[in-house]
């Protein structure tokens, strides 16, 4: 499975605040959707942190070996150890845009709020799809940064 933050929808998508992408081709979203359909994997948009703890129990209980995905370095410091417990391994490739932590606008963010867009690197996610997609290995959570 391949989590994407909602952030990096535009803030006017009808996509915005739930599952789904049309691949309109105005936002890294689609992309990143097409991407992890072609390494036989599924896209799936994170809304607030318990959904993603949701996910990753659900993941973890069904016997998915790990996951991938992307989010900010402040989401994945304030988490990490939370992410750690819940013992799914997992690589989370860094965003490429300011965030909601650094424009001080991280409860909205919380609450699903956030009206700005982020920016993916798509690159770094293509690269790692291609190599752990066939055989998702195990380890702890990393982060990758370009």
């Amino acid at each position: 499975m391949v989590l994407l933050p909602y952030c990096a929808k535009l803030p006017t998508c009808r996509f915005r605040s739930r599952q789904g992408c049309s691949q309109c081709g105005r936002c890294d979203i689609g992309t990143a959707y097409a991407l992890a359909r072609q390494y036989g994997l599924e896209p799936l948009t994170i809304q607030n942190y318990e959904m993603l703890a949701r996910v990753l129990r659900r993941l973890k209980k069904a016997g998915a070996p790990a996951f991938l995905g992307s989010c900010c370095e402040a989401f994945l410091t304030k988490h990490r150890r939370d992410l750690e417990r819940i013992g799914l391994p997992g690589i989370l490739v860094d965003l490429d845009s300011s965030t909601c932590y650094e424009l001080g606008q991280e409860h909205a963010a919380h609450a699903g709020r956030f009206e700005n867009q982020t920016t993916l690197k798509l690159d770094l996610l293509e690269l790692l799809l291609a190599r752990v997609a066939p055989h998702q290995g195990q380890g702890q959570v990393a982060a990758a940064h370009a």
